[in-house]
């Protein structure tokens, strides 16, 4: 059954990807910063500071005149490979003792040009967080400039290492600024076999979020 939860969308839009040590010296934690500096950089640039809205690319003004950030249509979308402390794509995925299911996650987030400071100060707390969090598979980042999104994508041995990064104190510092640094946001999580986590990819969790509503955080 999928689920969607809005207590955990601004954490997994902030946190960045845990690649598996590589042999430069480079700690999970390092690199998940520099894919967070990165999103935010993007970010930035794909806004007009004066106004607030998307550049080139951007949301259509809806008739009563905001911008449906939804309907953008993602051109520039560059994604991060999935990486993480329990995933080798060269050796088919997942790696160790296999379980008969895991739990998978996406979100998409507009993140406000004025926020694109803070969001990236939350994000490297966070993902020094998530390096710490036993149960993190894999995960992957991305955004499009374009539109001023920044997307996730995720895998978990189960829900309760999932919700363990949520619980934590720089989580909740964060969820607090959710609609400070952002316009609209999406998050849903489900569960799946082994095949289907080692199957994830970016098309089926942008399918994953079609009829899911936006974070009732968001309000009207």
């Amino acid at each position: 059954m999928i689920k969607h939860n809005p207590i955990y969308i601004l954490l997994l839009a902030l946190a960045a990807p845990l690649a598996c040590g590589d042999g430069s010296g480079e700690t999970a934690a390092e690199t998940a910063t520099e894919t967070a500096t990165a999103t935010a950089t993007a970010t930035e640039t794909a806004t007009d500071s004066s106004s607030g809205t998307p550049t080139t690319g951007g949301p259509e003004a809806t008739t009563g005149g905001a911008p449906d950030f939804y309907a953008c249509e993602e051109l520039a979308f560059g994604p991060a490979p999935l990486a993480g402390p329990g995933w080798d794509a060269d050796k088919g995925g997942i790696q160790g003792e296999l379980q008969p299911g895991y739990v998978l996650h996406t979100t998409q987030i507009y993140i406000k040009p004025e926020g694109a400071q803070e969001f990236l100060e939350l994000a490297q707390a966070i993902s020094a967080e998530a390096a710490k969090t036993e149960g993190l598979i894999a995960f992957s980042v991305g955004s499009d400039m374009g539109c001023g999104v920044a997307r996730t994508m995720g895998i978990w041995a189960n829900e309760e290492a999932m919700y363990k990064l949520v619980a934590s104190e720089v989580h909740t510092t964060a969820m607090g600024r959710t609609t400070a640094l952002s316009y609209t946001g999406k998050t849903t999580h489900w569960a799946a076999t082994v095949e289907e986590a080692n199957a994830y990819s970016w098309e089926v969790a942008r399918a994953k979020l079609v009829g899911v509503e936006p974070s009732p955080f968001y309000g009207d």
